[in-house]
């Protein structure tokens, strides 16, 4: 989302057409209440809008984009698997931005190592929620790892019922 309403052909102003929330901490109001939190959504808050708006099927954002996003993750990924080496007891966490165009086309913008998990009171529940789920679901992981190592079992596919990575949480930039 972003802090001013989008207009065709401002490109000057990164307010109205870049949606990354780094970008738009230089809005003169970012700081005040309420303000970084309205630049999020949940899943449900966009499956919501779209549905109420009539511009995507009920559930689009869950039978669609979701798995639309794995794929591209998957794709990225593979693309620079060769440039990833293997580092034992380390994993890195990766943030991935998207954009859906007007055709409800997805589209991976960045990947980037080292995302922001900060959270503060201004952050909203929506990151709240992400942030703490995310850090309790690498906390299965560790604990499975954990325990495959002491009783010798491998470690070449986590329970995916638990788990929703595989082997490559292991993983860094080389």
């Amino acid at each position: 989302l972003n802090s001013e309403p989008y207009v065709r052909g401002d490109w000057k102003n990164r307010l109205r057409h870049i949606t990354n929330v780094a970008q738009q901490k230089a809005h003169p109001n970012f700081h005040e209440p309420g303000f970084e939190a309205s630049l999020k959504w949940s899943y449900a808050q966009l499956n919501e809008y779209l549905g109420e708006t009539g511009a995507a099927p009920s559930g689009w954002v869950f039978d669609i984009l979701e798995p639309t996003m794995k794929r591209l993750l998957v794709v990225a990924f593979q693309a620079t698997r060769a440039h990833l080496k293997p580092c034992e007891g380390c994993f890195a966490f990766y943030a991935a931005d998207f954009i859906i165009d007007s055709g409800l086309r997805v589209f991976l913008t960045e990947v980037q190592n080292g995302p922001d998990l900060r959270v503060s009171p201004g952050s909203g529940a929506v990151k709240q929620e992400v942030v703490s789920s995310m850090l309790a679901e690498v906390m299965a992981i560790l604990v499975e790892v954990r325990a495959r190592q002491v009783s010798g079992a491998s470690l070449r596919q986590l329970d995916r019922k638990s788990v929703r990575v595989g082997k490559e949480c292991r993983s860094r930039w080389s």
